[in-house]
Order: C-alpha cells, then sequence, then structure tokens
C-alpha cells in the first residue's frame, strides 16, 4: 500500500491539481481504489488535502482525462475497469492477447452470411469486387466483458473450408491454421468511426459513441491473405501500445 502525502508542496513547480491527481493515480494503480467504487468527492479532497474547490476539480478531470475514472451524473467519480492494452509489435490472435493479459477470451457468434466484397475486402483479399466472401461477425469478450465486434471477411475458397466449423469458438485463428496453413504475418490499420444503433447495443454504448476500428489482413504461408477483419472496440476499455525505436 502506497503512503499517502496529506498536504501537497506549494512550492513545488508542479501544478497542485497534477499532484492530487498523481496521489490518486498511484491510489487507483496500487488498488486501494477498485474499479467501480467512488473516488472522494470534490469537497472531500478539498479539505483532506488543504487545496480549493477548482483544484481538487482539475484534479479530478484529469484522471477523467487518463480514462481512470468516469463521472454518473448526480452520483459522482468512480473508477474505471483497466483497458486492456494490445502491443502491435507481435502477431498474436485475439484469444491469445486476452489470455496474455489475465482475462478469459469468449466469442458470441452474431451472424455469418455470403456477401458481395466491398472494394476495401475485395482488396484486402485479393479477389473481384463483388466477388462472394464470407463474412463472420462476432461480439469479442473479456471475461464477461464486451469489448469489440468483429467482421471476418474470407474468400470463397477459404469460406467453404471453414463455414462448417463452430464459428463461435473463441479463435478463428485456430480454425484457419488447422485448416487452411499457418500464420505468418498481417497488417493492420487503426481508424476511428460512431457506433451504429446495433453497435450500440452489443457493445452497451449510446448511438454514435467514438469505436475505434482495426482494420487487419492476415497472411499464410506463400503470402496469400486469409482474412480481412473489421474490428470495432471500445476505446474505454480497449487501447493499442507500439514502441517506435530509432
Amino acid at each position: 500500500m502506497c503512503s499517502e502525502i496529506l498536504r501537497l508542496d506549494e512550492d513545488s513547480p508542479i501544478p497542485l491539481y497534477e499532484q492530487l491527481a498523481s496521489l490518486l493515480r498511484d491510489r487507483i494503480r496500487a488498488g486501494e481504489l477498485e474499479p467501480g467504487e467512488p473516488i472522494p468527492t470534490e469537497a472531500e479532497l478539498s479539505a483532506k488535502y488543504d487545496v480549493s474547490r477548482t483544484t481538487a476539480r482539475q484534479a479530478v478531470l484529469a484522471l477523467t482525462r487518463d480514462g481512470l475514472v468516469y463521472r454518473k451524473r448526480g452520483k459522482g467519480s468512480f473508477v474505471s475497469q483497466p483497458k486492456i492494452v494490445q502491443q502491435l509489435v507481435t502477431l498474436r490472435s485475439f484469444s491469445d492477447e486476452i489470455k496474455i493479459l489475465g482475462f478469459k477470451p469468449g466469442a458470441r457468434l452474431l451472424n455469418k452470411e455470403w456477401v458481395a466484397a466491398d472494394e476495401d475486402v475485395a482488396q484486402a483479399l485479393q479477389v473481384k469486387t463483388g466477388d462472394p466472401v464470407l463474412r463472420i461477425v462476432r461480439l469479442r469478450l473479456a471475461g464477461e466483458k464486451e469489448l469489440s465486434i468483429n467482421a471476418s471477411h474470407f474468400a470463397r475458397h477459404h469460406g467453404l473450408i471453414l463455414e462448417g466449423f463452430d464459428l463461435g469458438a473463441p479463435s478463428l485463428y485456430r480454425l484457419v491454421e488447422a485448416h487452411v496453413g499457418p500464420v505468418t504475418r498481417a497488417t493492420e490499420v487503426i481508424t476511428a468511426i460512431a457506433a451504429t444503433d446495433e453497435q450500440a447495443n452489443y457493445l452497451k454504448v449510446p448511438p454514435g459513441a467514438p469505436l475505434l476500428r482495426l482494420g487487419r489482413t492476415t497472411y499464410v504461408s506463400g503470402g496469400q491473405p486469409v482474412e480481412f477483419v473489421r474490428a470495432d472496440f471500445r476505446p474505454d476499455r480497449y487501447t493499442f501500445f507500439v514502441e517506435l525505436k530509432a
């Protein structure tokens, strides 16, 4: 348990609100304030640390911007669930990433159908626009928490191989590697979108809420594309990490 300083350093070049925010961050990361638990009110912080209500409010806003707390109108501020961080340095399946981070991966099949490839799907899978592709839409879970909606696309020859298997199983990669070939590499593009009404319903966010969209094309040996997936993530529960070296 971290030792808590009750009086802030007014002579420090670090603003008082940031000193207070840092103390609260330490308490959250040490587990003293657990996910879903309310943090002290602005009045309580003001009295405990001998700062103004404005300073206390700025500290809470800083934690909100960091994603460490969230506000409930009329009820106060609460500790957020920790985010799942995917490091974009090693190619792993979603299920493997979740397991490494200590969660149980899950999937729920929402839809499976043959559709006409749009331009992006066709380019990724190296087929013609309008060619039939198998689209598998799944809700991805970490434990009981909804993380993303993944729409995976497979060209006809691969789709015919995969469509008879249990597509609600946690890892499609396992099916691909067992019945198509070993996955060797992938390319990814990350953008932002607004949640549709259907996505909002499954992910339990308001319609129009921002989502992180990851577009990944996965290749098997020989450089052949096998899957193109659009994965739309809740940004309050998932984040991406990239390390750049000079």
